[in-house]
């Protein structure tokens, strides 16, 4: 599908990647979630994966309706696709890490059902409960949920049009994304957050973080 011309494609695929980014940000905020909780409580403990499974449907119908267009940013010579799915993987591996280190049933809103199952929710948590982490992969990079997933995106043997801007629009949505999230993270946690702050790279890891 296409809209006729690449710069009519490339500001539809900018579009629909806002209509995602203002949604997610949407549905993440505090303000909603605490609106949701004053509506309907009983809910509450299906909230994260509601989140979630809106998110997921949500940008598999932007991206149905999407343009792409036949045209190739660039494609790896044959003998750079090895190494290319060796980074992918790598990246998939830590993005597992991850999960495994922050409980990814917690991050994907399973846990908390559970939690609402056995009579042991605690709505002052509204979506999810939160701790300060700075260990295992949070040692490198405050963001590396952000970080793995930038790799997964890049490390492409092959990138069109439509993935190239997508990829783009998903890099600057992180970007801005942990900055408010650092808001928060900061107002709650306080000097012991802005301590790891100064210590870890937001994104990107600090070099001498990564010989620690």
């Amino acid at each position: 599908m296409t809209y006729g011309s690449i710069p009519a494609d490339i500001f539809v695929i900018l579009a629909l990647n806002l209509i995602f980014a203002v949604s997610h940000t949407l549905f993440a905020s505090r303000g909603l979630k605490k609106w949701f909780l004053s509506a309907f409580p009983a809910a509450m403990p299906y909230y994260r994966f509601i989140y979630n499974l809106i998110s997921f449907l949500t940008l598999g119908v932007l991206y149905y309706f999407a343009p792409n267009p036949p045209v190739v940013v660039y494609r790896v010579l044959p003998e750079f696709k090895l190494p290319i799915l060796l980074v992918q993987l790598s990246a998939v591996a830590g993005f597992l890490w991850v999960m495994w280190h922050i409980d990814g049933s917690e991050f994907l809103g399973l846990r908390q059902i559970v939690r609402k199952l056995k009579g042991k929710y605690d709505l002052s948590s509204l979506d999810e409960e939160s701790t300060l982490m700075i260990k295992g992969p949070y040692k490198y990079s405050r963001h590396p949920i952000y970080l793995f997933s930038i790799i997964i995106l890049i490390a492409q043997p092959v990138m069109n049009l439509l993935y190239f801007v997508s990829t783009l629009c998903f890099i600057l949505y992180f970007y801005i994304g942990s900055v408010f999230e650092e808001r928060k993270l900061s107002a709650q946690f306080g000097q012991a957050y802005n301590d790891y702050k100064k210590a870890t790279g937001r994104i990107l890891p600090k070099f001498s973080t990564l010989f620690k």
